[in-house]
């Protein structure tokens, strides 16, 4: 008897993520707000003002966040701060400051994420 395959064994990290977040929402601030989805993405949209919002911890392990930069253009430092937990241990802060920067989180407890990918140069620091 053939045994079962478990398939998310074979997928790469990237693929589980792609997987995972098609069915997250999409939340895109033009302005500061506090953001109330601990999964899914989250655009950060605006060329000539900062844009700081604050993120909620995972809750649990498992789950995936990707933060983004959408402005077409300008340096403004949109600020992300996460609340009761940290992107790397240490980090409960994020600072993106120009177009297309980007994390991608991946929780590994109810209290802490861990950075998958941290695309152009998105600052990390602990306030």
């Amino acid at each position: 008897m053939a045994q079962p395959r478990n398939i998310m064994k074979s997928l790469r990290v990237k693929d589980y993520l792609q997987v995972e977040t098609i069915k997250t929402p999409f939340n895109e601030y033009t302005a500061s707000a506090t953001n109330t989805a601990n999964t899914g993405f989250i655009g950060l949209n605006h060329a000539s003002t900062p844009v700081v919002i604050s993120v909620p911890a995972p809750g649990a392990a498992g789950k995936s966040l990707i933060i983004r930069n959408n402005s077409a253009s300008g340096t403004e430092a949109h600020v992300v701060t996460a609340t009761g937990s940290t992107f790397d241990g240490t980090n409960n802060t994020a600072t993106f400051n120009a177009p297309d920067e980007q994390l991608i989180l991946y929780s590994v407890s109810a209290t802490e994420w861990i950075i998958i990918l941290n695309s152009g140069s998105v600052a990390m620091s602990s306030v």
